[in-house]
């Protein structure tokens, strides 16, 4: 027959054994859980972020294809004119050279590939019009397609598709032939009374948005790539092996994102390159508690009488990790052998609550300036909103900042001079309301949500904000830059505002207001950074 101290040393064993798999399993399912969330919420926002960036290029070029379009519909008033050859020539001369001294003389349009104006054949003929390539940095005139038969012959999609869509159209990339190789069209028709012109439209090389997509940096081994509207591959800088090897059985988080030509940006992150830390700190935690167990085992064969109180303590608090509680209180009456491993345990507790905080504010925090970002801020936006419902009487006011003349740094000074300008902005807020939570939800511009103390003070705060815009600038080696911060404030009045967004409104309202006065101001002191 066993004895009771076997008994109890096979019942320790057996509860801390099993106390260790239960803690070991749900923290696995848990850190898993939180994980596959905090990085899904990651990867979107790098997502929003990057489409943004490729999305402005492709509306710049519609702009511009747009701009092209009104000049020349304006430009002259008879169609038929252009069946004289003597005008349609020097008309298509003067077109030409307006297009290369104005649009592409723009700083605005790098990586454009070329310009096109293809007149119809049915007023002209089916060689009319000019196709100009830009190549290391000058102009070289293409030779000119004949569109004659271009409704029966599988020619020049890039007057056929916009021609028989009968507006804008997106071409996908393809080789430009002897204009450019690997090239993204955008087109659109010309009318002029009812009649069908021509087409006018540009060419971007594709390599100018695989830049960005290769610069694209989601954790360690992260990458995107493009497809076209059907998802079929269009460009991955990894090979397609790799891409199809990529979607295994251990998980990956995408984000799909459209993008204005009809292509989709695809971010795709493997679930083991993002958890392999929290796999480690897992391994950490087993092998301290691999080591309580043994401490337990020799400590109840000693003394098994005094081991019981306090084996049940440990056990409580070991439960109480299991439900997410790490604050673990010590009886310090305890013995020193077990006050060792009841802080053990602690610490233990105290290094899975640090890395939950760890991991919880990755998601939540902007990467450049350190204030909150888009996620954090529309959960503040929802919990507003659950407050306002719920009747509560809330006292807030928000506060929405942009930062004056950031386009215009970058294009003088770089990226690298307009980050420096937004973190000094950044600092310049967090400074002046203390007691406020500050949120980055562009690139430049700011929310504040302020309550308490500082909405008592706010009259007081704002002066102390202007203050700092008035002294501060950002020093560079060839010239101090201001920094200029435009604000707006709007007050929530329960009687008067139903939701959030009506607050948010009125607060944009007024700091456009106050951007178009300190414009004047700036333009003033600083005239170099005028008209720009």
């Amino acid at each position: 027959m066993k004895s009771i101290k076997s008994k109890l040393l096979t019942l320790v064993i057996s509860g801390m054994l099993l106390i260790a798999v239960a803690i070991g399993s749900i923290g696995f399912i848990y850190f898993s859980q939180i994980l596959d969330e905090d990085s899904d919420a990651i990867t979107n926002q790098v997502a929003d972020n990057e489409s943004n960036k490729i999305n402005d290029m492709l509306l710049h070029m519609e702009y511009t294809v747009k701009m092209m379009d009104n000049f020349i519909v304006y430009s002259f008033e008879d169609p038929y004119r252009f069946s004289d050859p003597a005008f349609r020539e020097a008309y298509m001369q003067d077109m030409k050279e307006w297009i290369i001294h104005t649009v592409g003389s723009s700083s605005d349009n790098e990586g454009v590939a070329s310009y096109f104006l293809r007149l119809s054949p049915d007023i002209s003929d089916g060689t009319s019009g000019f196709f100009v390539a830009i190549r290391d940095g000058g102009i070289e005139d293409i030779p000119l397609t004949d569109l004659t038969n271009w409704e029966t012959e599988n020619v020049a999609p890039w007057y056929s598709e916009p021609a028989r869509a009968k507006g804008p159209t997106w071409i996908m990339p393809y080789d430009g032939g002897e204009s450019h190789d690997n090239v993204i069209t955008y087109s659109t028709p010309i009318y002029k009374n009812g009649v069908f012109v021509g087409v006018i439209g540009m060419e971007i090389n594709f390599s100018y948005i695989t830049n960005v997509v290769d610069s694209i940096s989601v954790y360690n081994n992260g990458f995107a790539y493009l497809t076209d509207a059907d998802h079929n591959l269009i460009y991955s800088h990894v090979s397609e092996h790799q891409l199809e090897e990529s979607h295994s059985d251990h998980g990956f988080a995408e984000a799909h994102r459209d993008l204005d030509n009809g292509m989709h940006l695809i971010l795709h992150v493997d679930y083991i390159d993002i958890q392999r830390d929290a796999y480690a700190l897992l391994g950490a935690v087993a092998l301290v508690a691999l080591l309580i167990l043994i401490v337990f085992i020799a400590i109840t064969i000693i003394l098994t009488r005094h081991i019981i109180r306090p084996l049940h303590d440990l056990a409580v608090s070991a439960e109480s990790i299991v439900d997410g509680k790490y604050d673990l209180q010590m009886d310090n009456s305890v013995d020193s052998e077990i006050y060792a491993l009841g802080n053990a345990l602690k610490k233990t507790a105290e290094k899975v609550s640090n890395y939950m905080s760890y991991i919880n504010a990755l998601a939540y925090r902007d990467a450049l300036t350190g204030v909150k970002n888009t996620s954090a801020y529309n959960e503040m936006i929802v919990d507003i909103e659950r407050r306002m419902r719920s009747g509560e009487r809330l006292k807030y006011a928000i506060m929405v900042a942009d930062i004056n003349m950031l386009k215009t740094t970058n294009d003088l000074f770089g990226h690298e001079i307009g980050n420096q300008l937004i973190i000094k902005a950044a600092k310049i807020i967090c400074t002046t309301f203390k007691h406020s939570p500050v949120f980055r939800i562009g690139g430049d511009e700011f929310v504040v949500l302020i309550e308490n103390e500082d909405l008592e003070n706010i009259n007081h705060l704002l002066e102390v904000l202007d203050g700092y815009c008035a002294n501060e600038v950002l020093k560079t080696n060839e010239r101090d830059i201001p920094v200029s911060i435009a604000r707006g404030v709007a007050f929530y009045h329960p009687d008067f505002h139903t939701a959030y967004t009506d607050v948010f409104d009125r607060a944009d309202r007024e700091m456009y207001s106050h951007k178009n006065v300190v414009k004047v101001e700036l333009e003033k002191q600083f005239p170099e950074f005028a008209d720009r």
